[in-house]
């Protein structure tokens, strides 16, 4: 028997759904992974203020909350930049599933030809994605809310950053969490660079050496703290 054909009513919607993930899918991947990138290097940097010790590490918590008052009431940029965040997250994990809704769609003969930390399996990108949005969301209950802290003080982020990573197996989560963000970034710093038409002729070599460095520099900056906790060296 032969496979029956769509309504032509449906034809004109699938025609727009393939057209506007051939030509938006994999830039809104890309640019929603930058902004979530964005914020990544921020949470980093002042995660390595806990170095510095309880009052800095505190201080700079408390500098976020008030970030903006008082033009604004205190929290609201706060807020605002958890929303975009969201957002961010959002669209990212709906154009990965446009992406693999319409594979077809989104190849393009003219691209670059990646290396290989660029060209892991889709699985990669996937098991890794899934770990880190495990984590934020353990993250976030952890020492956001205090949901999932076994002695939380809302207003001493640093004892709670410390008595949470003494537990080793938490510690270790943490940097699993780490490795896992270095592997998503392996791959897709390259990929969003070349959706984006970033990677020509002229940069294509120094994108291809930027992209390690960037996951290895990340991955170690974010495993560093639950480290130097488990041993002792904050605390």
């Amino acid at each position: 028997m032969s496979a029956v054909a769509a309504p032509p009513s449906t034809l004109p919607l699938r025609n727009s759904a393939r057209q506007f993930v051939a030509e938006y899918g994999r830039k809104i991947l890309a640019v929603s992974g930058y902004v979530m990138l964005g914020f990544v290097l921020l949470h980093l940097a002042g995660n390595l203020l806990a170095f510095s010790g309880s009052a800095t590490f505190n201080a700079y918590a408390r500098s976020i909350r008030e970030l903006g008052a008082p033009l604004v009431g205190q929290g609201t940029l706060l807020l605002v930049g958890r929303v975009v965040l969201a957002a961010a997250l959002t669209f990212h994990l709906l154009a990965h599933l446009l992406i693999q809704w319409q594979p077809s769609s989104v190849s393009a003969t003219d691209d670059p030809l990646p290396p290989w930390f660029a060209s892991l399996p889709v699985s990669v990108l996937q098991a890794s994605g899934g770990v880190i949005a495990l984590f934020v969301g353990f993250h976030i209950l952890q020492l956001t809310i205090g949901a999932t802290h076994p002695a939380f003080v809302r207003d001493d982020p640093y004892h709670n950053l410390v008595v949470a990573l003494r537990f080793w197996p938490m510690a270790m989560a943490y940097i699993a969490a780490a490795a896992a963000v270095g592997v998503h970034l392996l791959p897709g710093f390259w990929t969003g660079m070349a959706s984006l038409g970033v990677i020509r002729p002229r940069t294509e070599r120094l994108v291809g050496r930027i992209s390690p460095v960037i996951a290895l520099v990340v991955a170690v900056g974010l495993a560093v703290v639950p480290a130097a906790v488990l041993l002792g060296v904050v605390a």
